[in-house]
């Protein structure tokens, strides 16, 4: 870690600002797609926002990645480079016939929801296009039939985008470090989450038990005066599960 010293106007003595890499980011992610479909192959227009919802019981269940793979706005990683442990996965058939794949990474060991519970997920995938100041996200909904939160997971350029479960509220918490990139600053904070009277500070890759549930923070940074138009900079990283 560098530090830099100023001297404080009053004369009080030096500053110790830190200046540094973020800290390791837990790679908290999520999708939702038709199985039997690579998601490299599934087209969607420019700039498109999509909002799939599904509704089913749960067929089948397992750990590490979907045969088909997973993608999101965030860069989903394969077992090669996570545990497949931290990896898992399970089938819900709708009203349709339709067979859907839902994947979930870093947010816990044992799959969320049981062979036959009745669930309803929704994902909200919308496309990052800085020249035109479209921030994007992924956000994963698995809910159980009476709506309560069995998972949820953010991925995306800042907290504001998401729509979490009416349970958890979220806010930045302190600055953790800060870097200058080529094209913006990036500052790296720790998160506040509450679920009713219970309310943890996480910092990177930290979790806490909320009441009935688990919150988990992969991690956030913003970016300062963003000068790219290849990036927004800002990310997120969050998940909760029952």
């Amino acid at each position: 870690m560098v530090l830099i010293f100023l001297v404080a106007c009053d004369g009080s003595g030096p500053i110790d600002l830190p200046v540094e890499d973020p800290p390791s980011w837990l790679e908290v992610d999520g999708c939702l797609i038709p199985s039997g479909q690579i998601p490299a192959e599934i087209q969607y227009e420019d700039g498109s926002t999509q909002n799939i919802g599904v509704h089913g019981f749960v067929e089948e269940v397992g750990r590490g990645s979907p045969e088909e793979g997973c993608t999101s706005f965030g860069s989903w990683r394969r077992e090669e480079e996570i545990d497949a442990d931290l990896q898992w996965w399970f089938t819900v058939t709708d009203e349709d016939q339709q067979k859907w794949t839902v994947g979930v990474q870093e947010l816990g060991d044992e799959v969320a929801p049981r062979v036959g519970e009745e669930v309803h997920v929704e994902w909200i995938w919308r496309e990052e296009l800085p020249m035109t100041g479209q921030a994007g996200k992924s956000e994963l909904h698995i809910l159980d039939f009476e709506g309560a939160p069995i998972a949820w997971v953010g991925v995306g350029a800042g907290l504001s985008l998401f729509d979490p479960p009416s349970d958890l509220s979220m806010s930045v918490g302190k600055e953790l470090s800060r870097r200058t990139l080529d094209c913006y600053t990036e500052v790296a904070h720790t998160l506040k989450a509450q679920v009713g009277d219970a309310s943890a500070n996480l910092s990177f890759g930290e979790s806490a038990h909320l009441g009935r549930y688990t919150v988990v923070h992969g991690g956030t940074v913003s970016a300062i005066d963003p000068t790219c138009s290849e990036t927004m900079g800002s990310l997120t990283r969050i998940g909760m599960r029952r």
